[in-house]
């Protein structure tokens, strides 16, 4: 039997059941697991004689609660599906325990610690279970997944595909919760992998008790990537690189209308993507999982939220292909459907609200944000704060300072706007809060620094 494990809450089951769809879908019910082997395009492979007669597959959903009525319709839906494709499928619920993520951080764009479930995989799968396949719920499948569990992980402990910015002295931070305890600093390398897609040997994970290393990790350090950092560090380079057709990233869709430097390797000295050009187009084209991931939005989110340098909504390749899958997943499409139209609906008021944003930015944002930047301010402030005789000692290098510094973040400042024009602030009387900003001039800190500034 071939396992492949999920975690999420209760409010994205139902993305969920469009990427369990995609991989039912997806399978050549007319090929046993021997044919697929016998095919496959993967190497080292496991022996042929350890090739179970039984095969199908078990979904494992590691969630914190669910209703009751949302797991009847996983189980109608694996039931529909299995029967549809021809292929044997079953659902498994795990129950997780809130309790054990509390001192655990997520990073600010992930919005549950659903994440954090997969640490505990080796304690919730059962014992017999010594592989499984690891996704995350923002993912679509194009291929026939069993070609994955045809790989001889050895004593690796994962197989995984490349993540971003892994070039040589890039590195990942661990900020310890303790005051006495020093940060951790890991430099990334080529071994650095996206926990969104990993191929665990979970008979290794055990046998090096990587659960119980990982959770005192994560209750001791606060990582910029979470657990996909913790994950990294723990598995320290034990890890077998898959081509990126494995876990395509849709950042490649939409990096360069961002304005994001989007080169590969051998571009430069610091590639955004760890491997080249053509590599990438050789993936796209033999396509097994798309991740939806990296400034991109959700399929299941409206594209109008957010706009590329030219000030288009980020429509991008395959969020119409989730779409599709949705609309077509059983027994949760009526909702899905309900959720597409009602983005439809509010595609006017999305684009306009973005407009908003992007104007008021533009606009400087925040009149009152400017104002205090003026170097008025920052001298008067700089005044008031030095009544203590340690401070008058110190006053003329750091006025200095400040004013040297101030002039250079102009000049930077000018030599940007002159090669970007649009990022150019129109002037201040445009702000939402101009009149109240004004009311800063009056501080005395800004005053004082205005007579000051005057004088030299």
């Amino acid at each position: 039997m071939f396992h492949i494990v999920f975690g999420c809450n209760e409010s994205y089951v139902k993305y969920l059941s469009v990427l369990i769809t995609s991989i039912m879908k997806n399978i050549n019910s007319q090929k046993t697991f021997l044919d697929v082997y016998k095919e496959a395009n993967i190497l080292p492979k496991i022996d042929i004689n350890s090739l179970e007669s039984r095969e199908g597959f078990i979904f494992h959903i590691l969630i914190d609660s669910i209703q009751e009525k949302t797991s009847i319709k996983l189980d109608q839906m694996i039931k529909h599906l299995s029967r549809e494709n021809d292929y044997p499928a079953e659902i498994k619920l795990h129950i997780m325990d809130a309790e054990l993520f509390k001192e655990m951080d997520v990073p600010i764009w992930v919005k549950h610690y659903a994440t954090y479930f997969r640490l505990y995989l080796g304690s919730i799968l059962p014992e017999n279970c010594e592989k499984c396949l690891y996704l995350d719920v923002d993912m679509l499948v194009f291929s026939d997944l069993r070609e994955l569990f045809c790989l001889d992980l050895q004593d690796y402990i994962i197989a995984a595909s490349p993540d971003i910015k892994q070039w040589p002295g890039s590195l990942f931070v661990g900020k310890s919760k303790k005051d006495n305890v020093r940060d951790l600093i890991i430099e990334k390398g080529p071994l650095y992998f996206n926990a969104g897609f990993m191929l665990i040997n979970l008979k290794q994970w055990r046998l090096e008790s990587l659960e119980k290393r990982m959770v005192n990790v994560a209750n001791s350090y606060t990582f910029e990537v979470g657990d996909q950092d913790i994950l990294n560090y723990v598995i320290n380079k034990k890890v077998i690189i898959l081509p990126c057709k494995w876990n395509f990233i849709a950042g490649h869709f939409i990096l360069d209308r961002k304005g994001i430097f989007n080169d590969f390797k051998g571009e430069g000295n610091q590639p955004y993507w760890y491997y080249t050009r053509e590599e990438m187009k050789k993936n796209l084209q033999n396509l097994s999982i798309l991740h939806y991931t990296h400034y991109v939005v959700k399929p299941w989110e409206s594209y109008y939220t957010e706009f590329d340098v030219n000030y288009y909504p980020v429509h991008y390749d395959y969020y119409d292909e989730w779409w599709y899958v949705a609309f077509n997943t059983p027994f949760f499409n009526k909702e899905l459907i309900k959720l597409n139209k009602m983005i439809k609906n509010k595609e006017l008021e999305n684009y306009s609200k973005t407009l908003a944003f992007v104007l008021n930015y533009k606009m400087g944002n925040i009149a009152s944000i400017r104002i205090r930047n003026h170097l008025a301010y920052k001298i008067g402030n700089l005044i008031l704060d030095t009544k203590q005789f340690n401070k008058i000692l110190k006053f003329p290098f750091l006025f200095i300072s400040m004013v040297f510094r101030h002039y250079m973040n102009n000049i930077i400042s000018k030599i940007l706007f002159n090669a970007i024009p649009y990022l150019k602030p129109l002037p201040l009387v445009f702000c939402i809060d101009y009149i109240e900003a004004l009311k800063i001039k009056k501080h005395l800190s800004y005053r004082y620094g205005k007579d000051c500034e005057e004088m030299f």
